[in-house]
C-alpha cells in the first residue's frame, strides 16, 4: 500500500488527470475571454491601439508610461502647495495668460524639479491644461511659461502623449518631471 492511498491522499496516477483538467480549464477560460473581449490591434494616428470590445486602450502608451517612471527618480519631484506664495503666483500667471476665459483658472496640482514647474489646471470655459514653467522672471517675479498643452488625448495615455509635445517646446526640461506626472484628466 502506498502512503497516499493509506491516508486518503491522492496517488500519482490520479493527480495527473486533475492537473491536466485544471490546465484545460484555464486554457478554456482564456479562450472564452479572448472570444468575448475581441481584442484587436488597429493603427490610429500612426500609432498602435488595442481595442477590447471596440473600446480603445493605449497599451503601448501605458507601457511607455510605466517604463518612464521606472527609469526616472520620481522621488526627487516635490509637490508645491497651491496656497503657498509660489502657488498663488502660478495661479495669478495662469489667470493673466488668456483673459477673460483664463480668469477662472483653478490649479489642481503643481510639481517641481529644480527650477521647473509642471502645473495641472482647469478652467470653466477652456479645456484642462498642463503648463510647463521655469524659473522666475526678474521683472514680474513670476515663473516663465515655457510650454502649454491643453485638450484631450483620448484614446491615448496623457503622460506619453503630452510629454512628447512639451519636450519638443522645452527640450531643457528635466525628463523626470514629465515622466513622473500624474494628471487627473485624459
Amino acid at each position: 500500500m502506498r502512503y497516499g492511498e493509506k491516508y486518503g491522499g491522492v496517488s500519482g496516477r490520479q493527480k495527473t488527470p486533475r492537473c491536466v483538467a485544471r490546465w484545460l480549464s484555464v486554457i478554456g477560460l482564456i479562450a472564452l475571454a479572448l472570444v468575448l473581449l475581441q481584442p484587436r490591434w488597429v493603427m490610429q494616428d500612426q500609432r498602435p491601439l488595442l481595442t477590447l470590445n471596440a473600446e480603445p486602450f493605449d497599451a503601448v502608451g501605458g507601457a511607455n508610461e510605466i517604463w518612464g517612471r521606472l527609469r526616472s527618480r520620481c522621488g526627487a519631484i516635490e509637490s508645491v502647495d497651491k496656497n503657498s506664495e509660489s502657488g498663488r503666483a502660478v495661479v495669478a500667471l495662469l489667470q493673466r495668460y488668456s483673459p477673460p476665459d483664463s480668469l477662472s483658472a483653478r490649479v489642481i496640482r503643481i510639481d517641481s524639479l529644480s527650477q521647473w514647474l509642471l502645473v495641472e489646471a482647469v478652467f470653466d470655459a477652456l479645456p484642462p491644461v498642463l503648463v510647463l514653467m521655469r524659473g522666475t522672471n526678474e521683472a514680474t517675479g513670476l515663473p516663465v511659461i515655457e510650454a502649454v498643452w491643453s485638450g484631450t488625448s483620448y484614446p491615448w495615455r496623457i503622460v506619453p502623449f503630452a510629454t512628447e509635445f512639451l519636450m519638443q517646446r522645452a527640450p531643457e526640461v528635466p525628463p523626470a518631471l514629465l515622466r513622473c506626472a500624474r494628471p487627473g484628466f485624459r
